[in-house]
């Protein structure tokens, strides 16, 4: 919102408004990468409206207009991978989703399976597959809040890696630690009960 400085009747020192949207799409379909549209009156068009509202649409998609920053920006918003770092802007902008990402409750919202795999095999080599599915289920739960010591006992315990793959993708989706561990008593069930066939044969 704008307002006037404290005791300021005069609306002409108004600061501007910029109402900034980032596309993936292209709104107008001309291949630019940026579009930058002001107010204007519809019965006399050649009427010199300025009320400080400007909207910007940057179509992440463009190669006309727009400058090397807007478009390493454009580029970087559109494939966010360190290799498409390539100044500053997209360097600090980079850390900082970093940064987020690696808040628990960030990871639950928006890591893919992809990416956490890609962490799993990343962290394997070094600690063992097994303990890095534990670490990262652990990890996914405690967007909910604290995991109680007996659920970790519960998932510490498993060695199975196809189990633990699972329960990786359960706790990425599980609504609450509740909804985790129904879906873990329901693999840990599945588990027993195939020991029992295999027990029969």
């Amino acid at each position: 919102s704008r307002q006037l400085a404290s005791g300021d009747r005069e609306f002409d020192k108004l600061p501007n408004l910029y109402i900034v949207t980032i596309l993936n799409y292209d709104i107008f379909g001309k291949g630019y990468m940026k579009y930058c549209v002001h107010n204007h009156c519809e019965e006399v068009p050649e009427v010199d409206y300025e009320d400080g509202l400007t909207f910007l649409y940057f179509n992440t998609g463009g190669t006309r207009g727009g400058n090397e920053a807007i478009h390493a920006l454009l580029t970087y918003l559109q494939d966010s991978r360190k290799e498409n770092v390539v100044d500053e802007a997209t360097d600090r902008l980079h850390r900082l989703i970093t940064k987020v990402k690696e808040k628990p409750e960030v990871k639950l919202e928006y890591m893919k399976f992809e990416d956490i795999i890609y962490w799993e095999k990343k962290d394997s080599y070094k600690e063992g597959r097994e303990s890095a599915y534990r670490e990262m289920i652990i990890t996914l739960l405690q967007a909910h809040g604290e995991v109680p010591s007996d659920l970790r006992d519960k998932i510490n315990a498993i060695e199975d890696t196809g189990i633990l793959e699972e329960l990786v993708r359960q706790a990425a989706s599980a609504s609450s630690t509740e909804a985790f561990e129904a879906a873990l008593k329901k693999e840990l069930d599945c588990m027993a009960g195939n020991g029992d066939v295999e027990d029969e044969n």
